[in-house]
């Protein structure tokens, strides 16, 4: 929806506060086209229908479109008749806006970050009097976006949008020309580019296309807006107007990419190259001019735009793993093949998932080589320089290509040999087998051992066995290196046997340690060692038992991993004396605090002296001694013994002496007072009872008496008191602990007799 207004109202006032936020600095380009669409409604008049496109960075945070819902102003178009004279302003109420990619390379991605939008108003339609001067249709706005690169003074610069529409274009009826594609408002650096920006004229009229200067209009004023300099002036001016001023000389008009960057567009079809060189933001105008046959001007139609030249991450990239690289994305990888005339080559292109097919493409002297796998093989001829190249996706639109220049150098490659004798402690000799066909060779021998060589046969002698990684470095002018390893398994013969005992006279059954003193050896070697008593083993030190008493030869054979061998014999090395075994019995076999004397028995084999201890209590070296416990609990009972030779045995026995605990009680009692058997009591250890309970019923089930001393007894009266109970038969039950803890129940019948 639109409003018209005509030459009687001289501008449209928008009341409000404006803040620095309404400023168009999100406004990145635009242009205005009308359609002549036949006679008007009165004589000498023609029917128009305007189009203006306005483009928009919706990552920014500038204002919003004008006319958007949310937006502080509605979008203002003007029409002025020659320079000067105002015929009507426009307020387009509404916009329709839609996302543009904003990407014109569809085999680079651009940052996300990049956020193109188009809003386009539609005015309604006109009818303007056929007249002998120009009509021009103006939408001005401030300002541009402060990062711009090649214009002076970016953020106090507006734009303005216009269209002439000339006397003979009035005449004829005549449309103006519509650009077909959208200019690309971001493109890479160091990337070519192609885009046809060429236009369409329904009249048929001939098209020229150039680089033209983007205008100025409106200004930073934020305190009057609708001003001539304000940031949305209503009216716009009137022609003519002021180009921006261009960073010279480094940016100009026709150089808007700078004088590094190169940017060029086709006359006739309207056709742009370039090749940006400088990451940035850059104002740039493009212009289409229509002309009739008699070369006449029919219109103008000016597309302002500002390019962002990002960098671009390209879907396909042709890599080759290499030594080096040079350049950009038209670039050389560089490769060294030291001495090897078969070049293995690495792709490491990406995104393969984009890639269909490959192309390997070499110049030798007297053919081209090529091949298609993803990983390729070089074979050359001999040593030089080959160049050639790697290209991913042939002959399609999103391929790319990169250069490759191969050193190959003169054949180095090591490889030695080494001789000892395996059986003696002698030198190894190595010998030099290197294929070398370079210059300038420098030689490094690494034994394994911490010691080098530089000799060209070098002899050396290692001081340990062991298998040793041996090592040739090769060094050539060309900074080549190629290393042989080879292990040396320097393993002579054990020269000297020697062994070493812990102890050689024992007493069965004894375990002796055997060390192997032996030189040279390690865990590598092989021992055999033979104890004379049918018993062997195989470890570097040996642990044996004997179980038979005599005297052994042993024998220890070793082997070393080459196969020599070398055999010593221990004549008579070991004495094993037979050991005594002893024994002993008691009696009683449960002693206590009341019985305890205990009689001991030697049952001893081969003693022929004895030594007895009984705990702290004391000791006897009699064979079979008595002994009397001083108290109750747990004693240690050891016999030691040694028969004629000196070896020995020793037994030890626990013996436990438990607390006597003695308890007796009547089965009948008289309480008459003559003092004997006056009470029912118990009698014995009583001192022993813990924990004590008595209860004495009558038949009846009553309770006569009961206590928890066991030195209090019944007396025959109710509880111990005045009051006599008959003679009769009474049941009681008796509990208490004895000295260990353990509890004991009795119970039965005592007989009261009167």
């Amino acid at each position: 929806m639109s409003k018209q207004y005509y030459f009687l109202v001289p501008f449209i006032l928008i009341l409000g506060c404006f803040q620095q936020t309404t400023f168009a600095r999100h406004i990145i380009g635009g242009e205005i086209t009308y359609e002549c669409l036949g006679e008007g409604s009165r004589a000498n008049t023609n029917l128009y229908q305007f189009q203006m496109d306005i483009y928009r960075d919706c990552r920014s945070n500038g204002a919003l479109f004008d006319s958007a819902p949310g937006a502080p102003f509605f979008a203002t178009v003007t029409i002025y008749a020659n320079t000067d004279s105002l015929v009507a302003v426009f307020e387009i109420e509404e916009v329709d806006i839609e996302f543009v990619d904003p990407n014109a390379n569809e085999c680079m991605q651009v940052p996300s970050t990049v956020c193109v939008e188009r809003g386009t108003y539609t005015f309604p339609r006109i009818e303007l009097k056929n007249i002998t001067s120009s009509y021009h249709v103006v939408y001005q706005r401030c300002c541009r976006n402060e990062t711009i690169n090649n214009i002076v003074s970016p953020g106090g610069t507006g734009a303005t949008y216009s269209i002439e529409i000339t006397p003979t274009a009035q005449r004829t009826c005549n449309s103006s020309p519509t650009f077909n594609l959208l200019a690309p408002i971001v493109i890479c650096v160091d990337e070519p580019f192609l885009f046809d920006h060429s236009a369409s004229d329904k009249d048929g009229n001939r098209l020229e296309y150039d680089f033209c200067l983007p205008l100025n209009g409106g200004g930073p004023n934020t305190t009057s807006p609708g001003a001539e300099f304000g940031v949305a002036p209503n009216p716009d001016s009137p022609p003519p107007y002021e180009p921006v001023q261009f960073q010279e000389p480094m940016f100009t008009k026709d150089r808007p990419l700078g004088n590094n960057g190169s940017l060029t567009i086709h006359p006739e079809t309207g056709e742009i190259r370039g090749f940006p060189r400088q990451q940035g933001q850059f104002v740039l105008a493009f212009c289409v001019r229509e002309y009739n046959e008699q070369n006449e001007l029919l219109s103008e139609v000016r597309r302002d735009l500002q390019f962002n030249v990002v960098t671009c991450v390209p879907f396909v990239d042709a890599k080759v793993a290499s030594d080096s690289v040079i350049g950009g994305r038209t670039n050389t990888h560089f490769i060294r093949s030291c001495g090897d005339f078969d070049v293995a080559l690495l792709n490491e292109s990406t995104e393969r998932s984009r890639i269909s097919s490959i192309l390997w493409e070499f110049y030798l002297p007297d053919t081209t080589i090529r091949g298609n796998s993803w990983d390729y093989t070089l074979q050359v001829p001999s040593a030089g320089v080959y160049e050639g190249v790697l290209i991913a996706n042939p002959n399609l639109a999103c391929g790319d290509t990169t250069n490759i220049n191969i050193t190959v150098t003169p054949r180095l490659e090591a490889d030695f040999s080494f001789k000892y004798d395996t059986c003696t402690i002698s030198q190894v000799e190595f010998q030099d087998a290197s294929i070398v066909e370079a210059e300038g060779v420098t030689r490094t021998w690494i034994f394994g051992d911490g010691n080098e060589s530089s000799l060209l046969n070098p002899s050396h002698q290692y001081e340990l066995p062991g298998g040793y990684p041996a090592r040739l470095r090769l060094e050539d002018s060309n900074n080549c290196i190629d290393i042989k390893t080879d292990t040396v398994p320097y393993y002579p013969r054990t020269q000297r046997i020697d062994i070493a005992l812990d102890d050689d006279d024992i007493c069965i059954p004894d375990v002796i340690q055997f060390e192997n003193l032996s030189e040279p050896i390690n865990d590598e070697y092989t021992v055999n060692w033979d104890f004379g008593d049918g018993n062997s083993t195989t470890s570097i030190d040996a642990t044996h038992q004997y179980t038979e008493a005599g005297t052994y030869t042993v024998n220890v054979e070793v082997f070393s991993p080459t196969g020599c061998r070398n055999l010593r014999q221990y004549p008579a090395l070991v004495l094993a004396k037979g050991s005594p075994t002893a024994a002993f019995s008691y009696t009683p076999e449960m002693p206590t605090s009341v019985q305890n004397e205990v009689q001991f028995f030697n049952e001893s084999i081969d003693a022929l002296f004895n030594n007895w201890k009984f705990s702290e209590e004391g000791e006897s070296m009699q064979v079979s001694p008595i002994h009397m416990f001083q108290d109750t609990g747990l004693y240690r009972i050891q016999l030691a013994i040694q028969n004629n030779v000196g070896c020995t045995d020793t037994l030890v026995q626990f013996i436990d002496v438990i607390p006597d605990t003695r308890y007796f009680l009547p089965n009948a009692f008289t309480p008459n007072a003559d003092g004997k058997n006056d009470t029912f009591v118990g009698k014995g250890s009583l001192s022993n009872l813990s924990d004590y309970s008595m209860t004495i019923w009558s038949r009846y089930g009553q309770l006569v008496f009961n206590t928890d001393n066991p030195n209090i007894g019944w007396n025959g009266l109710l509880y111990n008191t005045d009051n006599p109970l008959p003679q009769g038969v009474y049941v009681y039950a008796i509990t208490y602990k004895t000295a260990r803890g353990e509890r004991e129940e009795r119970t039965g019948t005592v007989t009261l007799v009167r």
